[in-house]
């Protein structure tokens, strides 16, 4: 049962990693593409990184 709970506390560690790698990553990504893109083009851009990001968290949750 203790390697068990050794697992699942790796998995929220990576959970907590993927949370702020994503968080900087959709950071950067509209920070630089503002001047490079119209509007319209940014607001789908930051939807994708967002739909992304919200995968990347519910595939995280799966785990506990």
């Amino acid at each position: 049962m203790e390697a068990f709970d050794t697992i699942r506390y790796r998995f929220r560690e990576f959970r907590v990693l993927i949370l702020v790698v994503a968080g900087m990553d959709l950071a950067i990504v509209t920070e630089k593409r503002t001047d490079i893109l119209t509007n319209l083009e940014n607001q789908k851009w930051l939807f994708m990184k967002l739909s992304i990001f919200m995968l990347k968290v519910g595939a995280t949750s799966l785990l506990h």
